[in-house]
């Protein structure tokens, strides 16, 4: 009995030496294939610039009660950026006091006339598919206010059901080309020349007849600035989105800061982080005790005020202490952030170029839709670039679970295979 106890007692400690042997001198590789996750697909949201309709301000105006001395034409005048009086962009007071005395005679809140002067977001848009498929733009898309206009979003993280409950289901791409994605064509009324007063009237190229397209990260906030991609009558914009995996270390902020965007055909997005947008809303509450009304729409079970008209004066006049987040070192600003990077990289691959060779003439793009208003497709590129790096992980255990890691899952294209190198003595479950 004591010589085979003696026998496994030596047999152990052999086997612990060659254990420990291995793990100072050896590393494997493991090979994880992902055969069921495919890419998230981005936010895409579009900003109109004249979001209401001559017909719109008529109706309004017809039943709304004018204080003594505002002559209805100046009243008209300042009705077309009414939607911009929620948003951070700088009113001037006297206009904003104006506009309080009007919506107290006619016992209305900002959001009421806003609601009634904004067309839905269906209105916009002829037709909306999604991997090839045809879906509901009523339904797919939702209306908001961003940090700089009214907005139409697709796929963004929050939605609330009939509890009041703030959710963002996950949208797949399943395919890649530029006809699938998501493909919109608007409607052709929402462009070309638009009488705005008796004598004045805007061309068909007018910033007043643009689209402005924004495509974020969709785990990220709309409370950023919008990227100018811009969509005009008769025009096809192409925008296609490289998906970038970045191992999530400590160094993931060194390619946050990169000088020649501009020169560069991939153009970078820099994502807003939860971090800094609660601290813009920390400040506004600091200075005005109320949340703006663009930052207050993703958040759930918020107890503070949210600004009306009368506070937009005070978050004027704090404007720049509210948004403006002083960068104090290479990496942190002064909310005490760390700069967030790109998951993204967006690129135009197609731009301004007109439909039917460039008459304006209708012509049947797609599922013999007749119509020529514009189309906006984005769609993800197949290749996946810029995957993990060997001198990444070669210091330090990082074993990466495709079905839990948020960094991947934004990236994982179908059936995908990574090699990822760890040393061979760590256990391989996180």
């Amino acid at each position: 009995m004591s010589m085979m106890i003696s026998v496994f007692a030596t047999c152990f400690l052999l086997l612990y030496q060659i254990w420990v042997k291995h793990c100072q001198n050896d590393m494997q590789t493991i090979v994880l294939e992902s055969s069921e996750y495919r890419n998230d697909f981005p936010s895409v949201t579009f900003c109109p610039q004249r979001p209401m309709t001559e017909e719109r301000i008529n109706k309004i105006l017809q039943r709304m009660i004018l204080p003594t001395g505002l002559r209805a034409s100046k009243f008209r005048h300042n009705i077309r950026h009414y939607h911009e009086f929620l948003a951070h962009t700088k009113i001037d007071n006297a206009t904003i006091f104006e506009m309080i005395n009007i919506l107290k005679i006619n016992n209305m809140t900002m959001n009421d006339l806003i609601n009634d002067l904004i067309d839905p977001c269906e209105s916009f848009l002829h037709s909306c598919y999604f991997d090839e498929r045809k879906i509901s733009c009523s339904h797919y898309f939702k209306k908001i206010m961003a940090a700089r206009r009214y907005c139409c979003t697709f796929n963004n993280r929050f939605y609330s059901d009939k509890n009041e409950n703030t959710y963002r289901p996950k949208t797949k791409s399943v395919k890649y080309s530029p006809y699938s994605g998501l493909v919109l064509r608007f409607n052709e009324n929402r462009f070309g020349s638009n009488t705005i007063d008796n004598n004045e009237t805007k061309s068909s190229v007018s910033n007043e007849n643009k689209i402005w397209i924004c495509v974020l990260n969709s785990y990220e906030s709309l409370s950023g600035t919008l990227i100018n991609y811009a969509i005009q009558p008769g025009k096809e914009l192409h925008i296609q989105v490289e998906v970038s995996v970045k191992y999530a270390g400590n160094d993931l902020h060194n390619d946050c800061v990169d000088g020649d965007v501009e020169e560069r055909p991939y153009v970078p997005f820099y994502s807003v982080s939860n971090c800094k947008l609660s601290s813009k809303i920390q400040k506004a509450y600091q200075h005005c005790n109320c949340i703006p009304y663009f930052y207050a729409y993703g958040l759930v079970n918020h107890s503070k005020e949210i600004c009306d008209i009368e506070k937009t004066i005070c978050l004027n006049d704090n404007h720049n202490d509210i948004w403006r987040d002083k960068q104090n070192s290479k990496y942190y600003y002064e909310s005490l952030c760390p700069s967030t990077c790109k998951i993204f990289n967006l690129r135009k691959t197609t731009t301004d170029i007109p439909i039917n060779g460039g008459d304006f003439a209708c012509s049947r793009i797609y599922e013999n839709i007749t119509n020529c208003g514009a189309i906006l497709r984005v769609y993800l590129k197949t290749e996946i670039s810029n995957l993990f790096k060997q001198e990444d992980v070669k210091n330090e255990f990082n074993y990466f679970d495709v079905r839990e890691d948020p960094w991947i899952n934004a990236a994982v294209p179908d059936s995908f295979v990574f090699h990822i190198t760890v040393p061979s003595c760590v256990p391989h479950d996180r």
